[in-house]
């Protein structure tokens, strides 16, 4: 599937109904994810998120193996998805056509409460 084979139209029908159904029953619009995480050996890990496997691990500087993003970079990736699926689903909604779209987030980690320090 890509930008020419989506269907918008089902889209914009799923977040049109969830809008009916939450202004009726404002409970049914809270999301409980669960996930389950592995430790595999050293810092890297597995975690279940439905039917898919993500991987974290740490760079080799920090005692990683490198074979994944840290999980600091992924708490990034993941807030960069939410906000381009919500931008995605209003615009749809409201009839807004995108052609692209990119989010760029920087992140800062001050590593010292880790390490109480």
């Amino acid at each position: 599937m890509d930008r020419t084979t989506y269907d918008r139209e089902k889209l914009r029908k799923i977040v049109s109904k969830r809008i009916e159904i939450f202004k009726k029953k404002p409970e049914a619009a809270v999301y409980r994810p669960s996930v389950v995480s592995r430790h595999i050996y050293g810092l890297y890990s597995e975690t279940t998120v439905r039917s898919h496997t993500v991987k974290a691990d740490y760079p080799e500087p920090a005692g990683g193996t490198d074979r994944a993003p840290n999980p600091i970079e992924l708490l990034l990736a993941a807030l960069g998805a939410c906000i381009e699926g919500a931008l995605y689903e209003f615009a749809v909604h409201e009839g807004i056509e995108i052609t692209g779209m990119t989010i760029n987030i920087d992140g800062e980690l001050d590593l010292r409460g880790l390490f109480m320090v």
